[in-house]
């Protein structure tokens, strides 16, 4: 089983018994998650030229994670969508300065994040996980 960031902590805790094949019901002390951990790192700077402009960077064919932030104190916008966040359209989101996003146990391809802020010249720091 993949680990789903969306995975339900429920789902989880049933998993904990289990029938022991003579009718009765086992209890797990842990449970094991068969997860896909990265064996690659790179790192970019996405450069936010212009304010209220959209720039963008497409994550490598099967992250497993990614991490951004903004380099100096900035809030950022971002989204998964094109055309969503220089004038800002739902649905995107907004990274308060001095915050980080980061996103685990994924496994994304060809998936672009879109990038706007209102402050010319910042700088978004990338790291993706394969």
């Amino acid at each position: 089983m993949v680990l789903n960031p969306l995975f339900d902590i429920k789902d989880l805790e049933k998993q904990k018994f289990v029938d022991d094949g003579s009718g009765n019901v086992a209890v797990r002390t842990s449970v094991v998650l068969d997860v896909e951990y990265s064996t690659t790192t790179s790192s970019i700077n996405v450069v936010l030229t212009n304010a209220n402009t959209e720039y963008s960077h497409t994550l490598p064919d099967n992250t497993k994670q990614f991490r951004f932030r903004a380099r100096t104190a900035f809030d950022i916008r971002f989204a998964w969508d094109a055309g969503k966040v220089a004038t800002p359209i739902a649905p995107y989101s907004t990274l308060f300065a001095g915050l980080e996003m980061a996103g685990d146990a994924v496994n994304f391809t060809s998936k672009t994040l879109y990038f706007a802020t209102t402050v010319s010249g910042t700088v978004v720091e990338l790291g993706m996980f394969t």
